[in-house]
């Protein structure tokens, strides 16, 4: 709910900056002097496969995708951009993401419920961009640049330790075609993919019995994530 709150409030105080600016100003996508607040992935398909060794030294690997129509895997994403010359901009998305559950399984004349891994995911990333538009209406524009997503599993409900971390830097590029049928906001939708250039896997684990050791260990990790997905944007 929170990141959803706030996507909502940062696109509500982007339009009413847009409706209040003066009559005369430039309403063209992309225009010098203009800023745009984005709402990132609010539906679309994602795949992404990470790949490391694991503490024996064999590999690892993970996939997953998914087709979402409301808010894709990983949780939607706020943006913030600036034209510094005209159609070209600057700026960055933040989104994070919590994931939680829970099995009730019937044990007897009753049931016993236990926690699933709690997930938390955060994710940081630099855009340089171009805004090709044809006309006042439509065009494209073009992303690209470095980011970081770093994502936590809480693996054990009756301990704080053991925890597997996944942090890896990514260069990105996204290709969208953006639509603006009323002044000031419009949106945007198109493939998108980011690749690891750099990455780290971890595992901490409670060793038993007491006293208490933590077991560590870690080995590099490679990260990448192909789809498509459409996103809202207030610019003024």
């Amino acid at each position: 709910m929170g990141i959803r709150a706030l996507l909502t409030s940062a696109l509500a105080a982007g339009l009413l900056l847009a409706v209040t600016s003066p009559a005369g100003a430039q309403e063209r996508f992309g225009a010098k002097g203009s800023f745009a607040i984005t709402g990132e992935e609010l539906t679309g398909y994602h795949a992404e496969k990470r790949k490391y060794d694991n503490e024996d030294g064999y590999e690892y690997q993970t996939q997953r995708g998914g087709l979402a129509l409301l808010v894709t895997t990983g949780g939607a994403k706020v943006g913030a951009h600036y034209f510094l010359l005209p159609q070209f901009s600057v700026g960055g998305i933040v989104g994070y993401d919590l994931r939680t559950g829970s099995n009730t399984i019937e044990d007897g004349d009753g049931t016993y419920t236990t926690d699933l891994a709690k997930e938390h995911t955060f994710v940081f990333a630099a855009r340089a961009g171009y805004a090709l538009m044809f006309t006042d209406v439509v065009g494209f524009w073009f992303r690209g640049g470095p980011g970081m997503q770093h994502q936590v599993r809480r693996m054990a409900e009756w301990n704080d330790v053991d925890k597997d971390t996944d942090s890896v830097w990514l260069a990105s590029l996204d290709v969208f075609f953006v639509v603006a049928p009323a002044p000031h906001f419009g949106f945007f939708l198109g493939p998108q993919g980011d690749i690891s250039f750099a990455g780290k896997h971890k595992e901490e684990r409670l060793d038993e019995p007491p006293p208490d050791h933590v077991a560590r260990w870690h080995n590099p990790e490679h990260y990448s994530r192909l789809g498509a997905s459409a996103g809202l944007v207030g610019y003024f």
